[in-house]
């Protein structure tokens, strides 16, 4: 009788030793899942934010828009394309369109019929330049990856959340 007690209480502590290897495993698996997953969406963001052109539609305050993306630290100089009124198409290999409203107001038609499905864009209105009208933002509603802003330090988070949430080419 004691041969057979000492019998199952090996194979329960060899059962156990299993058990615990077995979660040990499989909570290593996990974690290097879960980690390579993290690794995958900086990389991503990166990707993003390294690559991604942006066409700045502005006249005299490009200079203004330019030093805030470029300050921040997130976008490189080499990224930005300036796009003035007459060469709009120029803008057609950027995949964020950032618009400063008021003095492309008579060009929002043409920008938002160039603009893919797939880009992003963000117009950009100072409170002190007054609202956007009323049909151009019932335009920009109607199109897929669009915002406006009014402050700077909004534009900023817009742009970063624009680059990583469209897509890729």
């Amino acid at each position: 009788m004691n041969e057979i007690v000492g019998f199952i209480q090996e194979s329960n502590n060899l059962w156990g030793m299993f058990a615990f290897v077995g979660s040990v495993v499989a909570g290593a698996v996990t974690l290097f899942v879960i980690v390579w997953k993290g690794l995958f969406v900086w990389y991503r963001i990166g990707r993003g934010l390294a690559r991604r052109k942006i066409a700045i539609f502005a006249d005299s305050q490009f200079d203004e828009l330019k030093n805030l993306l470029v300050d921040s630290g997130m976008i490189r100089e080499r990224n930005l394309m300036k796009i003035g009124r007459r060469e709009i198409g120029r803008a057609e290999s950027c995949s964020l369109y950032l618009v400063h409203y008021l003095p492309f107001k008579e060009e929002m038609e043409n920008i938002l019929a160039q603009k893919k499905d797939s880009d992003a864009l963000i117009v950009y209105a100072p409170p002190e330049e007054g609202r956007i009208d009323r049909e151009h933002l019932e335009k920009i509603n109607r199109q897929r990856n669009t915002t406006t802003v009014n402050f700077p330090g909004r534009l900023l988070n817009d742009v970063f959340v624009s680059m990583i949430t469209t897509g890729f080419k």
